[in-house]
């Protein structure tokens, strides 16, 4: 049986998702920390790129997420539970038309993409392939489980797979070689057994996939124009790192991607609080007086983590570039870079909960500002990537304008009526 969220349940499940999502951080860190100590700099650098290509589809995927959410939530309320494996059945088989030609296709392109990115090999590349392959129906299985209110079976689903990363990557490199192959497969092992969770998981809860699934209007289109925005922001949060493999060395490439990785930080810890805001102030348009109490108590919570975040990158850089990369005596620029790529992306932090309370209320004139961001700071990198200055400073600009404009973009106007 599903679990349910009322009552003081409610606070329980949040706090259980926080500590499982910490799990999850501390899983990803040790996985770098244990990537950036056993890999060459060279090899690091081509795993951080391939890993970040994994996250610049996984963002934008988690429109399936939240919409396999709110339409499974729907017929458990009108007591059509065992209707939800139908669900996700009907839209897992939708999307194999896209997973399967994708997969195919970066398989027999594999070569010359490794090229492009300076590889010496094509298979991180593959494996990468099959990650993205793999990965595409995840979020449909977390969706599931969320609107079934089966949290721990979600849960396991959604940060599993970092515990397996770690523990297979690390094995894999430590006993088979010193590859970014190997921690590649990490990944994809990582992947596969959420999947298999998601699966077993929907088998054991519900006892039978029978039923039709009538058509929900408007899903299609929202769906579609959610994947333009979070896709727009995954190559604001994510795409650095393939930038950074792009035009620069491997060696100096593998050097440099270690201060993004790690500025990440600040946009991490507030995507729990985005999570747990989307469905507390989902609507079809209308903001009530509730919503604004909801959305502030989220945005001062947001500011005081991403600001914490923010600080200790600017006080402590040295700290996580030595326990993540074993970087003793790191150096001025790199120490430098760190500071500079956490501050160019704080204002990408605080736009997120802006996103998520926009999505949620299916407003999305205000976000197509976040798509022409996205444009300008790819624009911006092709024309301008002698030095990497110029790539942080070009994102942080990106992020301001976008973080600024969302801000004005929130409907004032009905607040105030």
């Amino acid at each position: 049986m599903a679990e349910t969220s009322g009552g003081d349940k409610l606070l329980r499940h949040s706090f259980f998702m926080m500590a499982v999502a910490n799990i999850s951080f501390i899983a990803n860190t040790l996985y770098h920390v244990a990537m950036g100590w056993l890999l060459p700099p060279a090899e690091y650098g081509v795993l951080a790129s391939m890993s970040g290509a994994v996250l610049l589809m996984l963002i934008p995927m988690d429109a399936m997420r939240s919409a396999m959410g709110h339409f499974s939530a729907r017929l458990v309320v009108e007591g059509k539970a065992a209707e939800v494996r139908a669900l996700a059945a009907f839209w897992a088989r939708r999307l194999a038309f896209v997973s399967i030609p994708l997969t195919l296709i970066l398989l027999l392109f594999s070569g010359p993409i490794a090229g492009f990115f300076q590889m010496s090999s094509r298979a991180p590349v593959a494996v990468t392939a099959l990650v993205m392959g793999a990965v595409m129906f995840v979020p449909i299985l977390i969706g599931a489980h969320q609107g079934l209110q089966s949290f721990s079976w979600m849960a396991s689903v959604m940060h599993g797979w970092s515990v397996v990363r770690l523990l297979a990557g690390a094995s894999l490199v430590l006993v088979v070689g010193r590859s970014a192959v190997f921690g590649l497969s990490g990944h994809l092992l990582g992947v596969l057994t959420s999947a298999s969770l998601g699966i077993v998981g929907l088998r054991v809860l519900l006892k039978s996939a029978d039923g039709d699934v009538a058509p929900v209007r408007g899903v299609n289109l929202y769906l579609f124009r959610s994947l333009l925005v979070l896709g727009a922001y995954a190559l604001l949060m994510n795409a650095d790192t393939l930038i950074i493999k792009r035009f620069f060395d491997p060696e100096t490439a593998g050097l440099y991607v270690r201060a993004p990785s790690i500025a990440r930080l600040v946009i991490f810890v507030v995507i729990p609080i985005g999570l747990v805001l989307f469905p507390k102030v989902a609507s079809t348009g209308g903001t009530s007086e509730g919503d604004w109490r909801t959305f502030g108590k989220a945005i001062g919570l947001s500011l005081v983590v991403v600001l914490s975040a923010v600080a200790a990158c600017c006080l402590f850089p040295r700290i996580p570039l030595f326990l993540v990369y074993g970087d003793r005596e790191p150096a001025v620029e790199m120490v430098q870079l760190v500071r500079a790529f956490a501050c160019a992306m704080a204002p990408l932090a605080m736009g997120y909960l802006m996103i998520n309370f926009e999505l949620a209320q299916h407003r999305f004139k205000a976000l197509n500002i976040i798509i022409l961001c996205a444009v300008a700071y790819i624009a911006g990198v092709v024309i301008w990537h002698e030095s990497i200055w110029q790539i942080v400073t070009i994102l942080g600009v990106c992020n301001l304008v976008g973080m600024i404009s969302l801000i004005f973009g929130l409907p004032w106007k009905r607040a105030r009526g």
